[in-house]
């Protein structure tokens, strides 16, 4: 992703100094960082001509007591 690769040595650096390290990555931390860039080349982009876009993290998703189901 184009605003990400200039980043790569910063993901490393934090990577070093996460407490969670074993459990994230430095693309992980890619990810996280293009979040906002996803979404908004994809109103740019869209496809579908959706009016409203949205993220939703797949950790929202990780307890029981937030399945959402009332959407």
């Amino acid at each position: 992703m184009p605003p990400i690769k200039s980043y790569l040595s910063t993901f490393e650096q934090q990577h070093q100094v996460d407490p969670e390290r074993a459990l994230h990555s430095v693309d992980l931390y890619a990810v996280w960082c293009a979040k906002s860039y996803v979404l908004n080349r994809s109103a740019e982009l869209n496809p579908f001509g959706t009016k409203y876009f949205l993220y939703v993290d797949a950790g929202a998703f990780r307890s029981a007591n937030y399945r959402f189901r009332a959407w």
